[in-house]
């Protein structure tokens, strides 16, 4: 045991069954001792005190009366939980050992000292909790060092997040690098706690635990083919990224790269501490791109890889949102958060067999949170608040505005993400989780009571009125795919626009109200495809796709579609399919902004756009004729404000999600559940 605690000296609980060990024997100077060189050590190298439980140990030690004799066998219920009967030979049975069977006895100590450090067949439970950072503004994706001392976090708004570290015991953070211009995501700690893995620039880069210069050890390129996931391995000589959609397994240092295996939007994987698995998420990967989708809500699974190459098993359902895992030390259990309960971000547990099947239903843990990190007898968790409501600012016609201008329509503690103006605009079309789920709503759009247009268990987003102001269409999340349906407002009945496999999202109607247009997100790039209704009111398949596009709208009285791709241009095409041709594409070193979302106006030489410049957003008019863009209105994020994903408008206002999002690091000690 002693062997095992100076291969592993930042391992605090092989001191404490070291100090067991001792307490057995009847040994307490020799338990005691094993404390104050421990605790010594801890004061010089790191400044910081040994863990309650520790010291609890080393106090019931002292307060002991008499000395405890060694005898054979101690009663059950004073063994260690899990560890084998060992008899304590006499003084004259270890001289009569021959050579041989001294060796098999030493050994047979070692294995069961080995056994009795792996602990009871149980998971950790949550126990003392303190919270590690208090600014304004966001603190999320929190992962916590090996030994448990340190954590490093995403801290900022949702347009630029840097990594900051900072140690468990108090002090102040310091960043991870001097880049202070682009976004740094996903921290992953080294096995050895002095370096940090992370995505930034559609790469990953190692930096010193300290701060310091980062090293690029994976490159990716811009759209698809970014590194989505970074992940150390057990041994920390190679590390586990994806890109696209490949899961590949690289060396640090030479070449030698192998694929493990493949799956739709992979991220946030880790690898387990046997070295046997690499668990990822698997959908949403949207939620974790710098801007106004950062943090969003849509259903993702877990998957588990085997590290030596093959297909991924599947650990949960896509019907709900689950992600963050994190890896017991011992591999058997595999942390996660989900809303498969009605509660976003519960943390839940489930014990992984040594095939990689879940053994037993997932386990509630008692904590919410947005991300979890799980280290040597440890927690750290990010807990987020947020809530989303509309509001609205008159379109300028001169100079650009400021976002602090808006006022609201909507109030409550609720998220709207996506929100419509009718054709006529006296109606706003919006989704809201206020009743815990998201539904689709309705409210006069000078503000006034809401009223529920839909009621499903399943997630439901993206409606637009229909233009004579009598159907609405939107989109309903049914096993991890978008699908689209239409319905009277006057009639409960509910139909499927298209009752097919594959994704299908955020419909628009025509003017004449006989066809949508909308788009598939079934890879990054996504397709888009018109839908029309027959003679007889029948929805029709498509009749053409178009790959590489997304977020289309109507044109030019419908004969034209407009829609985003990745790049961050505008394109159009012909609403019976064509040629493309370009209405406005980002200039390279300029400060043209990428756009991200697209509005028609009511004047068809203008279109409406949703941009970002750097890592400033605003709302643009975009000329037709010319391709040049204008700002109107300057979406400066104040500490924990940021305008969603969408906005629209009618002929004289904007109307918009305007997030109100905070979140900080909490940390927590796990004790034998």
């Amino acid at each position: 045991a002693r062997r095992v605690g100076e291969i592993n000296g930042d391992d605090e609980t092989i001191v404490r069954r070291v100090m067991l060990l001792h307490e057995r024997l009847g040994d307490r100077a020799g338990g005691l001792a094993t404390f104050e060189s421990y605790r010594a050590r801890l004061a010089s190298d790191f400044d910081a005190e040994p863990a309650p439980e520790t010291i609890e140990l080393a106090n019931r030690l002292r307060a002991s009366t008499g000395i405890l004799s060694p005898r054979k066998n101690p009663p059950a219920q004073e063994r260690m939980i899990g560890a084998p009967e060992i008899t304590i030979p006499s003084p004259r049975s270890t001289r009569a050992l021959p050579i041989a069977g001294g060796a098999l006895a030493i050994l047979a100590i070692i294995a069961a000292a080995s056994f009795s450090l792996r602990g009871p067949e149980k998971f950790a439970a949550i126990g003392r909790s303190s919270p590690l950072t208090s600014d304004e503004g966001l603190q999320v994706e929190a992962a916590i060092s090996p030994n448990g001392r340190l954590v490093a976090y995403a801290g900022g708004r949702a347009n630029l997040l840097r990594i900051r570290v900072q140690r468990i015991n108090g002090g102040a953070s310091w960043p991870l690098s001097e880049d202070s211009i682009h976004s740094q995501l996903m921290p992953r700690w080294s096995p050895d706690n002095d370096q940090i893995l992370f995505l930034s620039q559609n790469n990953a880069y190692v930096a010193p635990t300290l701060g310091g210069s980062p090293r690029l050890v994976a490159r990716g390129t811009s759209d698809d083919g970014m590194i989505r996931s970074a992940s150390w391995s057990p041994t920390g000589d190679s590390i586990a990224i994806v890109r696209n959609d490949s899961l590949i397994v690289q060396p640090l240092r030479g070449a030698g790269s192998r694929l493990v295996g493949r799956g739709p939007q992979l991220h946030s994987c880790v690898w387990s501490p046997n070295g046997k698995w690499i668990a990822c998420v698997s959908g949403n990967w949207i939620a974790f791109t710098p801007g106004p989708l950062f943090g969003n809500d849509a259903p993702s699974s877990i998957v588990l890889f085997p590290a030596s190459g093959g297909n991924p098993a599947a650990l949960t359902d896509t019907n709900f949102e689950s992600e963050s895992p994190g890896w017991s030390l011992d591999g058997r259990f595999l942390w996660f958060l989900s809303n498969k309960d009605g509660s976003s971000g519960e943390a839940y547990v489930l014990r992984i067999g040594d095939d990689g099947r879940a053994s037993g239903a997932p386990q509630k843990v008692g904590v919410r949170a947005e991300s979890i990190s799980i280290s040597a007898g440890r927690i750290a968790y990010s807990v987020p608040s947020k809530k989303a409501n509309i509001w609205s600012i008159p379109i300028p016609r001169d100079t650009a505005v400021s976002v602090t201008l808006a006022t609201p329509v909507t109030a409550g503690n609720q998220v709207i993400e996506l929100v419509s103006v009718s054709r006529d605009g006296k109606w706003l079309v919006y989704d809201s989780n206020l009743r815990g789920n998201s539904d689709i709503y309705r409210v006069p759009a000078a503000g006034g009571e809401p009223e529920p247009l839909t009621d499903d268990a399943r997630q439901e987003f993206a409606a637009e009125l229909s233009p004579d102001g009598r159907e609405i269409a939107w989109q309903r999340w049914i096993g991890g795919e978008r699908h689209l349906f239409v319905k009277r407002l006057d009639s409960d009945l509910v139909e499927e626009i298209l009752p097919l496999p594959g994704d299908q999202g955020v419909p628009r109607w025509s003017a004449d109200g006989k066809s949508l247009v909308a788009w598939s997100h079934n890879n990054e790039r996504g397709a888009v495809f018109v839908v029309r209704r027959n003679a007889s009111g029948k929805w029709t398949r498509p009749r053409w796709r178009l790959d590489f596009g997304q977020l289309p709208i109507w044109l030019s009285g419908d004969r034209e579609i407009a829609f985003v791709k990745l790049d961050g241009s505008v394109q159009a095409i012909s609403a019976d399919s064509g040629e493309v041709r370009t209405l406005y594409a980002p200039r390279a070193g300029s400060p043209d902004p990428v756009v991200t979302f697209i509005v028609p106006s009511r004047d068809s030489a203008t279109l409406w756009m949703l941009g970002q410049s750097g890592p400033d957003q605003g709302i643009f008019a975009l000329s037709i004729a010319t391709g040049k863009a204008r700002l109107l209105v300057r979406l400066g994020d104040p500490v924990g404000k940021s305008i969603g994903p969408a906005f629209t408008a009618d002929e004289s206002r904007f109307y918009f999600a305007l997030n109100e999002r905070f979140s900080n690091v909490w940390w927590a000690e796990l004790t034998n559940h």
